[in-house]
C-alpha cells in the first residue's frame, strides 16, 4: 500500500496514493477495495478524506461505487486516461510510464501524417504564416522551459488547423494534454529538442511547398525520434 506523502494536499495525496496502487495491480480490475475505516488506516488518512480521493477516482473511471459490491476497481480500458491528473500519476509510475509512451506514438503515427499530408494540400496563407511563427518561438525559446512546450504545441495545433478538418482538430485538442506530457521530455534533453527543430523545419517546408509526401515522411520520423528521446531518459 502506497502512503501519501505530507508535502502536498492531503486530500490529494490520498488520491495520487491510492491511485497509484490500483495502477501498480495492488488492486486489480474487478478488486474490491478495502473498507472506508481500513482504507483510512492503509493511507493513514481520515475517512472523509477516503471519501474524496475515492470519489475523484470514480471521476476518472477508476473507480465504481455501488451498494451491494462496494468500491471496485474498474478495467484498465474504461478509464479516462486523457485526463490530465491520470497522465500525471501514470507517467509517476516507471511501468505505466513505458507503456504510455508506447501508446502514444501509435496514435500519433495513426494521425499527425494523415494530418501534414491533408495540411500540405489544404492549407492557406495564413496557416503557413501560424506554422512558421510557431516554429520561430520554437527556436527562441529556451529548450528547458515551459514556452518550448507550448511553442511545440502550437506548432502541431497549427498543422492540424491547416487540414481544414473539425474532426482532426477536436482530436488534437483531445490528445493535447498527452503531447503536453510527452513533449516535457524535451526540457531534460536539451540536445534532443535542438535536433527536433530541423524536422519540425522540414515538415514546416513541405507544407508550405505543398509536398504532401514529404510532409508526411519528416512527421514519421520525428514521432520515432520523440519515441526513442523518450524511451532513452526510462532505460539510460
Amino acid at each position: 500500500m502506497t502512503r501519501p506523502p505530507g508535502r502536498e494536499p492531503i486530500a490529494r495525496a490520498a488520491t495520487r496514493a491510492l491511485a497509484a496502487d490500483i495502477i501498480n495491480g495492488v488492486y486489480p480490475a474487478d478488486a474490491r477495495l478495502p473498507v472506508e475505516p481500513d482504507l483510512a488506516i492503509q493511507l493513514g488518512v481520515g475517512r472523509s478524506t477516503v471519501r474524496e480521493a475515492v470519489k475523484m477516482l470514480v471521476s476518472k473511471g477508476m473507480l465504481a461505487v455501488g451498494p451491494k459490491r462496494g468500491t471496485v476497481v474498474r478495467p484498465a480500458q474504461d478509464w479516462h486516461h486523457l485526463d490530465p491528473e491520470l497522465l500525471d500519476l501514470r507517467l509517476s509510475q516507471d511501468q505505466a510510464r513505458d507503456a504510455f509512451i508506447g501508446h502514444l506514438a501509435e496514435i500519433r503515427l495513426m494521425f499527425e501524417p494523415f494530418a501534414a499530408e491533408m495540411a500540405s494540400i489544404r492549407r492557406c496563407d495564413a496557416d503557413v504564416t501560424r506554422i512558421y511563427r510557431a516554429l520561430a518561438d520554437m527556436r527562441e525559446a529556451d529548450p528547458a522551459s515551459v514556452q518550448a512546450i507550448d511553442a511545440d504545441i502550437a506548432f502541431h495545433k497549427a498543422i492540424v488547423a491547416a487540414t481544414q478538418n473539425p474532426l482532426l482538430i477536436h482530436l488534437a485538442i483531445t490528445l493535447e494534454a498527452a503531447l503536453r506530457h510527452a513533449f516535457n521530455t524535451s526540457t531534460h534533453l536539451p540536445a534532443a529538442y535542438v535536433a527536433n527543430i530541423a524536422l519540425h523545419q522540414q515538415i514546416a517546408d513541405a507544407v508550405a511547398r505543398q509536398d504532401p509526401g514529404k510532409a508526411s515522411a519528416a512527421c514519421r520520423a520525428l514521432i520515432d525520434r520523440a519515441a526513442k528521446d523518450q524511451a532513452s531518459l526510462s532505460h539510460p
